[in-house]
């Protein structure tokens, strides 16, 4: 004898009432966990690549003084740099103690726009390369003091980058105090901009629709510069009151 027993199951309703609720949880919370995500990948890719950099320069410092670019105290371009000079240097001194998986093509140029998609210009395509982390880096000599910008981007493969959430700035001064290149991070981002008390204007600054936002004391800089400031002050880590979303 076989008994039949009597399986209550769900209802269309409830079924589609459960759906629902799990869409709603999933629309508010996915929005937060991917730019918690993408935060996390700016995060780790700035903090590496900084340390690479600093690496480099580390064995450049240890290998070689002053005079070992003698190119930049024979250079009196106007404007302080040029691509040839910049190209050639960076090639010829710093390459050989980077990772790099790739070169860029001297006709490389990036779209660089800010946080809202103004005020955009194209990156002056120096030295370019795509280090082994995936991450760019251009650098652009000052041939007359010798001072290295360098354009970290972290996501090169996309048309269109954003200053503070895609392209990060990093500035490292010629000693000839100590004879070196400083990777200490309040001079490697410009210590008086490093040192200011006054976050209002680092905040605007990162926002700014001009690329060049002025700032008192530090005379003009690029403003994705001021966006790695806040990041790196906070110990590479984006800070809560971070003027853009991810």
């Amino acid at each position: 004898m076989f008994t039949i027993k009597n399986f209550k199951g769900f209802t269309l309703a409830e079924v589609l009432i459960t759906i629902g609720i799990i869409g709603v949880v999933a629309a508010l919370t996915l929005p937060a966990l991917i730019g918690n995500y993408r935060k996390s990948v700016v995060e780790n890719k700035l903090k590496s690549t900084y340390s690479q950099l600093a690496n480099m320069l580390q064995i450049v410092n240890t290998e070689n003084d002053l005079s070992f670019i003698p190119e930049i105290d024979a250079k009196s371009e106007s404007n302080g740099y040029s691509y040839d000079f910049s190209e050639a240097v960076f090639e010829k001194y710093f390459v050989p103690n980077l990772k790099i998986a790739k070169k860029l093509t001297s006709d490389t140029r990036f779209d660089v726009c800010n946080s809202e998609g103004k005020g955009c210009y194209k990156n002056p395509s120096y030295a370019c390369y795509i280090l082994v982390n995936g991450v760019g880096v251009c650098a652009a000599i000052n041939s007359i003091k010798g001072n290295i910008s360098f354009q970290v981007i972290i996501n090169p493969q996309k048309d269109k980058l954003y200053s503070g959430r895609d392209v990060f700035g990093f500035v490292v001064p010629r000693d000839i105090t100590n004879n070196d290149y400083s990777m200490n991070i309040k001079t490697f981002s410009q210590e008086e901009l490093y040192t200011s008390s006054n976050r209002n204007d680092f905040i605007k600054s990162c926002i700014s629709e001009n690329p060049f936002p002025s700032y008192i004391g530090a005379g003009t800089t690029d403003r994705e510069y001021f966006c790695t400031f806040l990041i790196a002050r906070n110990n590479w880590k984006i800070p809560t009151d971070y003027p853009i979303r991810f």
